[in-house]
């Protein structure tokens, strides 16, 4: 699925590039006191940081604004180091942009600031403020360390709007949705707007689950909560078929492994809490395990070094607060109601809509399904490892994943259309 762009059907667009940078040379012709209070930017700084790439794996919004616009990145930079009184300022790009290079030295005639380009392996660490300083000075991305009062990091959004002067905010909205899209909204429209109207509404007309807005540290959002104004950043869209359970531990995974490893609560917590998931999808929960979640939740928010490990847990506890149901199946009943999760699922062959075309047998790793020609297939459930391509890939529906209750199917191939469902 092409991720669209779409914009609003009335104001400035942060999509709109221009030539000969019109909002600096403006911002020239202002008063530094009248720039700051119209920029919002108060504080003298030396060196400014555009950063300029997308942190998040997935995000592709400032990839889509350094494609689209590059010349007001770079025109936002220039008025943001006017505002601060800036001398220096650095790229940092994931990927080259000839058209920056081709404007720096006519920015440059407007403004006399260095500016450097710094090509970056993007990380998820790099999203934050400080790990980012550390990635510019040829250290590993690691948060927490002594900041430098001098030097201010914006991100590509905010230096578009500077030079675009426009009053909206981009969303990158993915999954279940009709069509995936970076949407530009202004301020007040709702998620539900962005989802069922920008965006087209549920793919395969399947029921809405949640909205997990802000990446690996953000929050689950429920169908009640779709009327709030949305907010920046990447939006992931659930169906009815999605386990909140397993989203959250894919999001505390990732949180463990990128993490940068500096403070211990962030580390170890994001780990310990990964784990508490994957026993949890895999029947191993333990009668404690929510408060512990809770105590460690609470010890990372108050004594992480950065928001990455401070927000580490919100998607696993915005999950209990808004699907308490579902985690208490997995936990107390050992079912995953979205038959998603492995150990909970088996995967079964209806005979009476089977047609022995053979393409599971074709796909099964594991050789766990018999049958040939013409006759109805079975599955070895001893053999299965829930991989799911043989669901996958069966032209007819046939295969079919269950919990507790299973379908009655043959014991062993027989002749297409001989079986009556019993």
């Amino acid at each position: 699925m092409s991720l669209e762009i779409i914009t609003p059907s009335s104001g400035s667009t942060m999509f709109t590039e221009t030539q000969g940078f019109p909002a600096l040379r403006k911002a020239l012709s202002m008063g530094r006191e009248a720039l700051q209070a119209q920029t919002g930017l108060g504080t003298d700084k030396t060196c400014l940081i555009a950063r300029a790439f997308d942190a998040e794996s997935g995000a592709a919004i400032r990839s889509t604004l350094l494609a689209k616009t590059p010349l007001g990145i770079l025109e936002g930079l220039g008025i943001a180091a006017l505002a601060l009184g800036a001398t220096k300022a650095i790229l940092a790009l994931a990927t080259p942009t000839e058209a920056l290079n081709v404007a720096i030295p006519e920015l440059q005639k407007l403004l006399p600031l260095e500016i450097e380009v710094r090509m970056i392996q993007p990380s998820f660490m790099a999203g934050e403020d400080s790990a980012l300083a550390e990635l510019l000075k040829g250290k590993p991305a690691m948060a927490g360390g002594h900041e430098d009062a001098s030097t201010l990091v914006l991100d590509a959004e905010t230096l578009v709007r500077l030079a675009t002067g426009a009053q909206t905010i981009l969303l990158q909205v993915i999954g279940a949705v009709k069509q995936e899209a970076i949407v530009e909204i202004h301020a007040g429209t709702t998620l539900r707007q962005v989802i069922f109207e920008q965006c087209g509404g549920m793919k395969g007309d399947k029921g809405f689950k949640f909205a997990l807005a802000g990446g690996p540290t953000g929050a689950f959002i429920p169908e009640a909560g779709l009327d709030a104004p949305a907010s920046p950043g990447t939006i992931v869209v659930g169906d009815e078929s999605a386990c909140t359970v397993d989203m959250a531990q894919r999001c505390l995974a990732f949180t463990a492994q990128e993490a940068c490893g500096r403070c211990l609560l962030c580390r170890e917590g994001s780990y310990q809490l990964k784990e508490i998931l994957s026993d949890m999808a895999s029947g191993k929960t333990k009668a404690e395990d929510e408060a512990q979640i809770r105590e460690l939740a609470a010890a990372m928010a108050e004594g992480s070094l950065c928001p990455v490990g401070r927000r580490a847990a919100d998607p696993l506890l915005t999950g209990l607060q808004h699907f308490p149901e579902e985690f208490e199946a997995h936990m107390k009943r050992k079912r995953c109601p979205a038959l998603v999760c492995k150990k909970y699922v088996t995967f079964h062959i209806l005979g009476e809509t089977c047609t022995g075309c053979e393409k599971c047998l074709g796909v099964c790793p594991e050789e766990a399904i018999e049958g040939e020609e013409d006759y109805i297939h079975v599955i070895d459930a001893k053999a299965c490892t829930q991989c799911g391509l043989c669901f996958e890939i069966c032209p007819e529906g046939a295969i079919v994943k269950a919990g507790p209750l299973k379908p009655k199917t043959p014991k062993e191939p027989i002749p297409v259309g001989t079986w009556k469902k019993r």
